[in-house]
């Protein structure tokens, strides 16, 4: 529990440069508000120390806020990656630990779609418009003939025959190789990530010798490039070096609550019908296309078990992230072989012995998109279907046991007889007799 009377240090990455300064200033400010750049200048210039020594009811009076404004505030600055809080529960009492960041450049901070749309919708677009040009570099055009000299025009390529490249750096180069297929939208943007997690000391060598793996993560849970490093961020060891294991554990957890059932779940929603450029509504074989191409497995997935109400299984999530990352087939066509298991199967779990055969049946036979992938389950269920009405088992698909063939009876072995009675039978044998005897005399009479 919070009280005033608990004690505080503050732990600074490295000093502010003025650059840093000024952009948080100019873009931060309108975003946290007054208290929050108080709350973050103050505990940047607290004395370095190595227990806490500071009253928080000290930081109060020398701020004038109380303790509901101050939690708000430093909310702000947690959300914004300015500060990080530990919370020490010792046998003496509580203490804390303020870790304070360093803000993004401003061409950092504009780059990112998330930090420029916030700006922009606290600033309004004319003064954000003034922000943009004021940061943006302008291509000035000098006249007269550009004269100036190269670097190996001065200094020679002699001096440079012997000097090879860096053992280090051709390694980090092949590991930054993306060895699965990625859409030109969903491509880490190496830089901006570097700028953004430089302030905790992560170094462009660690995220190159991770990108594989980053990649992946994006993709499978459809991150931007900022939502990936405050990932990064909130997961990283205490040398700063990137913990992928801790970092998937964590977006798995986090996909998963995403599926926890909510209050407003329960209410019937308007279902938003998708519109074309024209303002057309898309049919349903487009919309689904559509959602197979855009979305990846995991999401996918998740849409088809939400709409009976059901979750993505952990055991799923590793399936699907073992199929994405051996990348055996393209994303959309692994998206129609869940749609074909999910929906039409309506398979309530998905096993990975029985996705692994339909990937291997499928790249054997060289599916490359969703709209082959669809011609072939089409012809290959209209080619079994009088063997699966013969089995009388409902579902045309893919199936993980061998077909039992049951044997079809005839329907009079479920007819019943009437019993014969004594008289009945008596009279009936009699007639039998008497049509035999007819019989016989009749070809007595034709052979005589």
């Amino acid at each position: 529990m919070f009280n005033l009377n608990q004690r505080f240090r503050t732990v600074r990455v490295r000093a502010i440069t003025a650059i840093e300064q000024e952009a948080l200033t100019v873009l931060y400010l309108p975003i946290i508000g007054r208290d929050a750049f108080s709350i973050y200048m103050a505990l940047y210039y607290q004395l370095p120390s190595s227990s806490p020594q500071i009253r928080h009811a000290d930081l109060f009076d020398q701020l004038a806020i109380d303790q509901a404004k101050f939690k708000a505030a430093r909310e702000k600055l947690e959300a914004l990656g300015l500060l990080q809080t530990y919370q020490q529960d010792l046998q003496a009492g509580t203490q804390w630990v303020y870790k304070v960041f360093m803000p993004e450049v401003p061409q950092t901070f504009l780059a990112e779609p998330l930090l420029a749309s916030l700006l922009a919708h606290y600033l309004g677009d004319g003064a954000y418009a003034e922000i943009v040009s004021r940061y943006t570099a302008s291509n000035v055009e000098i006249a007269g003939e550009n004269i100036t000299k190269s670097f190996f025009e001065v200094i020679g390529t002699n001096s440079f025959e012997h000097i090879t490249t860096s053992i280090s750096e051709n390694a980090y180069q092949e590991k930054a190789i993306i060895n699965f297929h990625v859409k030109a939208d969903q491509q880490i943007d190496l830089t901006l990530l570097t700028n953004l997690l430089q302030n905790n000391g992560v170094t462009k060598a660690d995220l190159l010798k991770n990108t594989n793996e980053l990649q992946l993560l994006k993709q499978l849970y459809a991150l931007s490039d900022l939502e990936l490093a405050r990932n990064i961020q909130s997961t990283l060891q205490a040398d700063a070096k990137i913990n992928i294991n801790a970092l998937q554990s964590k977006l798995a957890n986090d996909f998963s609550q995403t599926q926890l059932p909510k209050k407003t779940d329960s209410v019937k929603k308007v279902p938003v019908k998708l519109e074309q450029k024209n303002n057309q509504p898309l049919t349903a074989e487009q919309s689904l296309l559509k959602a197979i191409k855009d979305l990846s497995p995991l999401q996918f997935l998740a849409k088809l078990r939400k709409q009976k109400n059901g979750f993505v299984t952990d055991a799923e999530q590793k399936t699907i992230t073992k199929l994405v990352k051996e990348q055996y087939l393209p994303t959309e066509v692994l998206n129609v072989a869940i749609y074909q298991l999910a929906a039409r199967e309506d398979r309530a779990s998905l096993s990975q012995a029985l996705l692994q055969a339909i990937v291997n049946d499928w790249r054997q036979v060289g599916i490359t998109d969703a709209k082959a992938a669809f011609t072939y389950l089409n012809k290959r269920n209209t080619h079994k279907g009088a063997d699966t009405q013969k089995s009388n088992r409902g579902r045309k698909g893919y199936t993980s046991r061998s077909a039992i063939v049951k044997e079809t009876r005839p329907d009079w072995e479920k007819q019943t007889v009437a019993p014969v009675a004594s008289n009945e039978l008596s009279a009936a044998q009699s007639a039998l007799a008497a049509l035999n005897a007819k019989i016989k005399a009749e070809k007595e009479q034709n052979n005589g």
